[in-house]
């Protein structure tokens, strides 16, 4: 059911984030107040309090973690 115009402030989304961790889990869990933020520019400001984590992948890092593995199938599977 849609909420009317108006419903989701930037003080609503603020509570509702601070449940989670990780912007991720806000994605995953509410991601009607993820995208609302997210467009409204507040998504840096209501994630403060979240630690960010950066897990990019380069060149070594999928080396590194092709090595673990024997096969492409095994790795497609496993990682």
């Amino acid at each position: 059911m849609k909420k009317p115009n108006g419903y989701w402030t930037k003080e609503k989304c603020s509570e509702i984030a601070l449940k989670y961790k990780s912007r991720n889990e806000l994605r995953k869990n509410d991601a009607s107040v993820y995208r609302i933020a997210l467009n409204n520019n507040w998504l840096d400001e209501i994630c403060q309090h979240m630690k960010y984590i950066n897990k990019y992948w380069t060149n070594v890092r999928c080396k590194n973690e092709a090595l673990k593995y024997n096969s492409r199938t095994d790795f497609q599977y496993g990682s």
